[in-house]
């Protein structure tokens, strides 16, 4: 694997490029929320792509499918546990505070 200065820097100017024209966009305010909300998300996975490319230096070439793999099966695991965890305590929320709520009056 042969890392020059060339990838740093088109990784450092793309990075700049996705960073600055979503805050461009949201401090002008000329789009709407829901277009704002969406662009963001958009550009932050190409962020995440970018530095994933050129700074940690992971894809899928064969010698390095099993990092790669590694750090897929990390990700899907903390999405397990932050969902698995919001889901356990927005029942744990319902099941403790719903009927207390009930009974003082206040819709849950």
């Amino acid at each position: 694997m042969h890392i020059n200065i060339k990838s740093y820097i088109v990784g450092f100017l793309l990075s700049v490029v996705f960073t600055v024209a979503p805050f461009y966009l949201v401090m002008t305010k000329s789009l709407e929320r829901n277009q704002l909300v969406v662009i963001l998300a958009v550009t932050a996975v190409i962020q995440l792509v970018i530095q994933l490319k050129f700074f940690l230096h992971l894809d899928f070439s064969p010698s390095l499918r099993d990092n790669m793999l590694s750090f897929v099966f990390t990700g899907v695991i903390l999405i397990v546990i932050v969902f698995g965890s919001m889901w356990v305590l927005h029942d744990l929320d319902y099941l403790m505070m719903g009927p207390v709520m009930k009974e003082l009056g206040h819709a849950h």
